[in-house]
């Protein structure tokens, strides 16, 4: 009995070794087959800096835009913004070509009543006395082209919107030297818009405080844009027209140049050649360009406002009878803005 005790712990102690030697080498294999944490091999990850604000900044401004173009390339929206640029564009045709030749008519029509109603200002030009600016100096007069105009004192942008204007610091018509007419080409009557089909021989007459002179056309000549070329004082007594070359923009000037018939008078006063560039014809109002650009933006605000509210309101025709006015008032804003933003002889 004894011995088979001991055999029966024998073999109870021999079942609890295997077990334990099977859960080491179970335990072993599971070591084994377990992969390393990359923290363990390359240490712990750096933190991640946060993008730069420049990028951050650049990122939203062009999720901004590509939202904003989205929104604009819609049919609607799109359809809108079509549509009020063709009547904007429609209103600045009109503008230039009803509007400014009215006003221009409607100037020199004061002016020549001032001429007539009061010639000693005009005649004290022969007393030596300075014109004042935007006054009346003369009369031109070229029967090939029908042009019949008053001339004031002063070529700046504004100056020239009542008609042809003379040039300060140059010589008055009859004096000595060169006198110079600028004048407008395209807009508020054009009054020299044709001078460059004169011909040469053909005759200009001016009228001024001093009498009344003859000139002949000696030729058509095309100059750059920004310098004094033409404008400069010479050694011939002669009449100098000037305006734009062409278009809206143009790079240079055309001048026509004519010979004083007959002597120049005397004693007059030397003029001092010294032109600014705002009266050299082809300088704008900068501050124009961006009045444009702001009562543009407006005009479409407004006509995309107007757009969503004659569709979401009860009341349509209430909304567009309100917005006509104002959308016009506008438009004629962004017009003369535009128009201020030309240069001078166009």
């Amino acid at each position: 009995m004894d011995d088979l005790a001991v055999l029966g712990e024998a073999d109870e102690m021999s079942a609890e070794g295997g077990t334990a030697t099977g859960q080491g080498a179970a335990t072993g294999q599971n070591d084994a087959f377990t992969p390393p944490n990359v923290s363990d091999v390359l240490g712990q990850p750096l933190p991640t800096r946060p993008p730069p604000k420049q990028r951050v900044l650049f990122d939203n401004v062009v999720r901004t835009i590509g939202a904003g173009l989205a929104i604009l390339l819609r049919p609607r929206v799109a359809g809108v913004l079509v549509f009020g640029l063709g009547v904007l564009i429609v209103l600045l045709l009109a503008y230039i070509y009803l509007f400014t030749p009215l006003s221009e008519a409607r100037s020199q029509h004061q002016l020549l009543q001032e001429i007539t109603a009061s010639p000693a200002k005009t005649f004290d030009l022969a007393e030596g006395h300075t014109p004042a600016e935007d006054s009346p100096v003369a009369i031109l007069e070229i029967p090939s082209l029908h042009l019949f105009d008053a001339v004031v004192q002063g070529t700046s942008a504004q100056d020239l919107r009542s008609g042809p204007g003379h040039m300060p610091t140059t010589a008055l018509p009859g004096q000595p030297g060169n006198a110079v007419f600028a004048g407008r080409r395209a807009t508020f009557g054009a009054p020299f818009g044709s001078i460059g089909s004169l011909k040469d021989g053909q005759l200009i007459r001016v009228v001024d405080g001093y009498g009344t002179y003859r000139y002949k056309v000696t030729g058509v000549v095309y100059a750059q844009g920004g310098r004094h070329d033409v404008v400069t004082e010479t050694a011939t007594n002669r009449l100098t027209l000037v305006t734009a070359a062409s278009g809206f923009f143009p790079r240079g000037r055309l001048a026509v140049t004519a010979k004083l018939v007959g002597k120049p008078l005397a004693d007059t006063t030397e003029p001092h050649f010294d032109v600014p560039p705002a009266e050299l014809g082809l300088a704008n109002n900068p501050a124009s360009g961006l009045l444009a650009i702001f009562w543009c933006i407006v005009f479409f605000a407004l006509l995309s406002a107007a757009a969503w509210l004659g569709r979401h309101w009860d009341q349509p025709v209430v909304v567009y009878v309100l917005a006509v006015p104002v959308l016009l008032l506008v438009a004629l804003f962004a017009c003369e803005s535009i128009i201020g933003f030309l240069p001078a002889t166009v």
